[in-house]
């Protein structure tokens, strides 16, 4: 985040710790919408631009707080985000499962794309993330993932994707450019007469 600007942040409904936190320049119009359940690592919230732009973002826990198993909470997510999904909407974050692999029937993860076909294929989403997002050394020999997605129902949104390899951590960090501009707020200056005192206004 470049020093020079100033960022606004909004955290998750969480029981328990903070898993998704997402920045907002504050310069950027917004709203937050409260569609994101509890406990769920997401937040969403809808950019006012050119065109009204809903981001919805997501973490896959391995461990969900609940007693349920991995796949039963990414169903609740992915039923989450069948809710929340807008006339144009951008999908986003760590899933935590292979892109690469989604039509390997021996992968261990199969059954989670599979979920989220069956959840989700209808809405027509793409997914835009061609190269791995996650690298790592495993006994001296290096092992890469496309872990990070980016799906959107509108690939007119934006023109460019490309990554930058952060100082520390094994993902990269994803970086869309937006088509869209954001939409000037209109300012009106108004007189205030409700304290009018006319000896007041004449000294």
């Amino acid at each position: 985040i470049s020093k020079n600007k100033s960022y606004k942040h909004k955290h998750i409904q969480n029981d328990g710790k903070r898993w998704v936190t997402i920045y907002v320049r504050s310069k950027q119009n917004y709203r937050r919408a409260d569609l994101q359940g509890t406990n769920c690592h997401r937040v969403i919230i809808d950019l006012f631009r050119s065109l009204e732009v809903r981001i919805i973002t997501s973490y896959r826990t391995f461990k969900p707080q609940e007693n349920i198993t991995a796949r039963e909470k990414f169903e609740i997510q992915l039923n989450l985000v069948k809710n929340a999904m807008s006339k144009n909407t951008i999908f986003l974050g760590d899933f935590n499962i292979d892109y690469a692999k989604k039509f390997d029937i021996t992968y261990s993860n199969k059954h989670l794309f599979d979920s989220f076909d069956n959840i989700l294929s209808h809405l027509g989403l793409f997914q835009h993330v061609n190269f791995a997002t996650w690298q790592r050394l495993v006994n001296g020999s290096l092992k890469e993932s496309y872990l990070d997605h980016i799906y959107t129902n509108n690939p007119t949104l934006f023109s460019n994707i490309q990554s930058v390899c952060p100082i520390f951590g094994d993902h990269l960090l994803v970086i869309i450019e937006f088509l869209t501009t954001q939409e000037n707020e209109n300012i009106t200056w108004k007189r205030d007469w409700r304290f009018y005192n006319p000896e007041i206004l004449s000294r």
